[in-house]
């Protein structure tokens, strides 16, 4: 006769992560100033950049840069 013995064990697990930023915040954090375009950027980049140097101006500069 084979027996099988189980235990039982209870576990607490916790995690702690940095404090929620705002999207906004977080955004002004990584970019510090507008992106320049390169020579090499195609149209579709270049749109790109145009719409995320937009929301950087109107979010993160400075008053006078406004």
């Amino acid at each position: 006769m084979t027996t099988f013995t189980c235990a039982v064990g209870f576990f607490v697990l916790t995690c702690s992560a940095p404090d929620p930023v705002p999207d906004a915040a977080r955004f002004c954090q990584t970019v510090e100033a507008p992106v320049r375009y390169s020579r090499t950027d195609t149209a579709e980049t270049r749109r790109q950049l145009r719409a995320l140097n937009a929301k950087w101006r109107a979010v993160c500069a400075p008053q006078g840069e406004r």
